[in-house]
Formats: C-alpha cells, sequence, structure tokens
C-alpha cells in the first residue's frame, strides 16, 4: 500500500509553493461555502498545508462514465480496511492538474491516521477515489501513470450504446438539453470519422480538444483507451469487468474486488445501486445503427481483454 509521505528536505524545499496553493484554496469561494467545509466536501487551506504528510491513493476508480463507477465507490468506503477520500472526483488529473500533487495529497487521510487505523483492524488500511475523466483522456492516463505508477485502478465497462444513451440522458436532466438523442449523434466527430480508432490513438492532446462537439461515442471505444493503459501500467493492476457482471452478481464482483486490493473479503448488508431515473427507451434505428457501429471496435476489445462481455441488450435505464 502506499502511506508514503513527502521527505522533510523536500516538502521544506517546497513550501513557498505549499503557501501560495493554500492561500489559493482559502481564498476560493466555490471551495469555502459553509456547506461544503461541514461536510468536507472540497478542499481547506489546513489539508492542503498538511498535505505532506498524507498519502496519495492506492486504487482509483478511472471509469467509464455512466458504468456504475458510483456504486461501486460508495460500496468499497463501506469496508473496514478503506479510508475515505474527502470526495468521489477529485479530477486531479483532469480539472485541477495545474494545482499541484500537494492539492491532491489534501483530499486523503495522514499516514498517522492509517497507521492507527491499521492497528485498529490488524491489517492493511487503503484509500483512493473514483474520477471516470482519467480512463478515456490519453494526457489524464499519462499523468495518472507518472504520479501514481503502482496504484491498483478499477475500470467498469458498460455496453457503449446503452452507455452513450445514458450520457445523453444527463445531458437531459442536469444540462436541460433539448436536441434529440439522434441530432446529438449527427454532431458526434467518433461516428462520423472514417477512422474512428485513429482519432483515439492520439495521444498528446485532451480528449475534449479531440472530440470538441462532445464525447458520447468516444468514451465507449474502450479498446483504445485501454490499450493505451496497458502501455503505461500492468495487467495485473487493472481490474476490468464489466458493469452488467457487477450488478448481476454484487457480492461475487467485491469478493473479486477484495481479492484484487489484498483486503478482508466483504458483504454489505445491502449494496448500494445509483440506480437513474426512467427515461425511454433508445430509437430501434438508433440502436441498430450504434450496435452496427461498435461491432468492429467491440470485438477488437474482447481479443485484447481475451473474453466476451455480455452485451447486446436494447439501450434503457436498467
Amino acid at each position: 500500500m502506499s502511506d508514503r509521505t513527502v521527505p522533510t528536505r523536500r516538502w521544506i524545499r517546497d513550501l513557498p509553493e505549499l503557501l501560495r496553493g493554500s492561500v489559493r484554496t482559502a481564498r476560493s469561494p466555490a471551495r469555502l461555502t459553509p456547506g461544503q467545509r461541514s461536510r468536507w466536501k472540497e478542499m481547506t487551506a489546513w489539508r492542503h498545508l498538511s498535505s505532506p504528510w498524507r498519502v496519495l491513493p492506492d486504487f482509483v476508480v478511472i471509469g467509464a462514465q455512466r458504468g456504475g463507477t458510483t456504486s461501486l465507490y460508495r460500496n468499497l468506503i463501506t469496508h473496514a480496511q478503506i479510508a475515505t477520500c474527502i470526495r468521489k472526483e477529485v479530477h486531479y488529473f483532469d480539472a485541477y492538474f495545474e494545482e499541484g500533487p500537494y492539492w491532491y495529497r489534501g483530499h486523503f487521510p495522514t499516514a498517522g491516521a492509517l497507521r492507527r487505523e491499521r492497528r485498529r483492524v490488524g491489517g492493511p488500511v487503503l484509500t483512493g477515489e473514483a474520477t471516470p475523466m482519467y480512463l478515456v483522456d490519453p494526457i489524464c492516463r499519462a499523468r495518472l501513470a507518472e504520479l501514481l505508477p503502482d496504484a491498483k485502478l478499477f475500470v467498469l465497462l458498460r455496453d457503449p450504446v446503452a452507455r452513450a444513451y445514458s450520457q445523453y440522458q444527463v445531458r437531459v436532466v442536469n444540462y436541460d438539453e433539448t436536441a434529440s438523442f439522434e441530432t446529438i449523434l449527427e454532431k458526434d466527430l467518433a461516428l462520423q470519422a472514417d477512422d474512428p480508432a485513429a482519432l483515439m490513438s492520439i495521444r498528446d492532446q485532451r480528449l475534449a480538444e479531440t472530440f470538441p462537439t462532445g464525447t458520447e461515442i468516444a468514451r465507449g471505444l474502450y479498446t483504445y483507451q485501454l490499450e493505451h493503459l496497458f502501455e503505461l501500467f500492468p495487467r495485473e493492476n487493472v481490474f476490468i469487468e464489466a458493469s452488467e457482471v457487477m450488478f448481476a452478481d454484487e457480492e461475487a464482483y467485491y469478493r473479486r474486488a477484495c481479492e484484487f486490493l489484498g483486503i478482508a473479503d466483504f458483504a454489505p448488508d445491502t449494496f448500494v445501486a445509483m440506480r437513474p431515473p426512467k427515461y425511454p427507451d433508445i430509437e430501434p434505428e438508433t440502436q441498430e445503427r450504434l450496435d452496427a457501429f461498435f461491432r468492429p471496435h467491440n470485438e477488437r476489445l474482447f481479443e485484447l481483454l481475451g473474453r466476451r462481455l455480455p452485451w447486446g441488450r436494447p439501450a434503457g435505464p436498467a
């Protein structure tokens, strides 16, 4: 596990950076509202200043969006051997990378707190976060590997048609999207590209720069995301499963997840399952079109994984 703190000489050398970062944090109104402060949902100046004594995460749930990552993380943090991050999605490697690694450390427990927990439970105590953007964005993947080369990674892959339709429904509910799903697809560069694999294989720019008009389809092209991930991390450090498999047999999935992390098996009294509100089924013609688009990419994925995933059902809220 990773309970390394910053060496004394280094954090003393970096003290000006630490002070500047804590001042920026204290001055950010979005991070200092009373509700956020009381619930420790956002960074505070004190957590930033104390970051040299805090640990980096042992595991990260990196995706995919709309694939069950919230359910996975909320279940994992109920385990006695997992200490929580102050928020599920830190977004360090995409949105807050300029804040620096001390800011990132500020989201996790201190090494001393973990030592006390280890003595209490009689075994290792881990910590982690879950940000689905990390899987799909090549720059995030590279940054993740540079800072956390030994981290254990969780990847949940949902049927890409169902995943894309679910992402669209989030836009409808949360962002007042009025265009139809079919209209959105007409602007999707991944769907319109002559060679989507070539676009997904770009390594030197952010995902939003490659697909400025939207990522509903790109996020479901898992093969090319994983190919790059396997260049950066050993495969034994990446736990990949279909979301459908996790929800079909949660007890079996979490037993394997605990084995992957090297912690005791557990079964919560009630598994958390974040279910979206009901929404209309996808149009049959759209389902057929997207099934045909994803079919060769899924076949390449199955070859990469050495097994098939249980996909092919109509896209809906289940």
